[in-house]
């Protein structure tokens, strides 16, 4: 959301967040996949303090407030998002950025309805060969998207 306040300000009430369109009845219509992963590293000069510190900012009411007033990061404690006090503050920049309440939207979606991402032991290959073949092959070279996606389709299928 950031993106939007630090790039964008003037457009502050021109822009209306809805679920994402599906092509068949029955599909997700969003997908978990935003924000940053966090980790404790062993390389971590206090393991201890260093998760304890990202279990309160990832899990506690305070934390998430904070990651959502401060980075524009949709929380993970689903709680929140039914809280009016936060998901309708309009102090928040990013809920008055929009012109309608970004987590109504989470909500009118409902959990069952955001998809997640599975990562699997080819998914590096995957994304190298996406980023630096097929997308150029379509966007650049003008190849039928059917046809690129048969050409990743066979690299994966060598890969496996």
């Amino acid at each position: 959301m950031s993106r939007f306040t630090n790039y964008m300000p003037e457009e502050s009430g021109n822009w209306y967040i809805a679920k994402c369109p599906v092509f068949e009845a029955g599909q997700k219509c969003s997908v978990g996949i935003g924000g940053t992963g966090t980790v404790v590293t062993q390389q971590s000069a206090n393991t201890d303090l260093a998760a304890e510190f990202l279990c309160w900012a990832k899990m506690s009411d305070e934390g998430e407030q904070n990651i959502w007033d401060t980075l524009g990061f949709d929380v993970c404690n689903t709680a929140c998002w039914t809280d009016d006090a936060f998901a309708h503050d309009d102090s928040n920049q990013y809920n008055a950025y929009f012109r309608n309440y970004p987590y109504d939207v989470l909500n009118s979606i409902g959990m069952d309805n955001i998809g997640k991402i599975s990562v699997v032991a080819i998914s590096p290959t995957i994304n190298e060969y996406v980023c630096n073949t097929t997308l150029n092959e379509v966007l650049e070279d003008g190849m039928d998207v059917s046809d690129a996606l048969q050409e990743l389709q066979d690299a994966v299928d060598l890969e496996q």
